[in-house]
């Protein structure tokens, strides 16, 4: 069995992975979901490192979406971290800055939506929420989940990770095929730095939207790890 840690994106929290770390621990998985503080890359992937260091065994390390940065700063010159996966995340060079790889794709949702306040803090009405993020959800889950999402410093977003772990660990990335959040091209470029690729036909959350065939994912990469 392994041990997964589960790392969220802008705005959520750990409890946006409730229903695929309840699937992978019915199958006697281990499944820590970390709580990030949002509050630059630098603190988020040192809270990610943090519980690495706690567990004291290697994990599968998952990110999604602005998590995969901090999958891929947390990770680096890591000997334990047996597999890395990115779920409509961002997997981007070394150097990179998101914002500036997103301007070479098509404009989604979430890019036209977003918010950023006087205290530059990204922030995403729910209403927005539902139609980026959830779109391919049951109303109820989308809209309970638009209710708990938080404001996120946009210093996540203004470095770069100077890490390219997946050089040296085994890699998985799922491209979400109908995402309003990342857009699906820009999915499959970042995807090409992967030892492989899985395709899932849903939203930018597939934990909520697809969550059995996510499961099924993580699954087949613990197997292979």
């Amino acid at each position: 069995m392994s041990t997964f840690v589960l790392v969220h994106g802008l705005c959520h929290g750990g409890w946006c992975w409730e229903s695929t770390a309840d699937d992978l621990a019915h199958r006697g998985h281990e499944v820590i979901a970390v709580d990030l503080p949002l509050t630059g890359l630098d603190d988020d992937a040192a809270a990610v490192a943090d519980t690495i260091d706690r567990l004291g065994r290697p994990v599968v390390l998952v990110g999604h979406s602005y998590g995969g940065l901090v999958i891929s700063r947390a990770a680096d010159g890591r000997n334990d971290v047996s597999h890395l996966v990115y779920i409509a995340a961002l997997m981007i060079g070394a150097d990179d800055l998101a914002g500036v790889l997103a301007g070479e794709f098509p404009p989604t949702v979430f890019n036209q939506r977003f918010e950023v306040s006087d205290d530059r803090m990204i922030t995403i009405d729910p209403d927005a929420a539902v139609e980026c993020f959830y779109n391919e959800c049951d109303t109820a889950i989308a809209r309970a989940a638009a209710a708990r999402l938080r404001p996120t410093s946009v210093g996540c977003l203004r470095m770069p990770t100077g890490a390219e772990p997946w050089n040296r660990i085994p890699s998985t990335y799922v491209v979400c095929e109908r995402d309003q959040t990342i857009h699906p091209d820009m999915q499959r470029a970042m995807s090409a730095r992967a030892r492989r690729v899985r395709s899932l036909d849903t939203d930018h959350s597939p934990f909520m939207s697809t969550p059995g065939d996510l499961t099924r994912i993580l699954i087949e990469v613990a197997a292979d790890s």
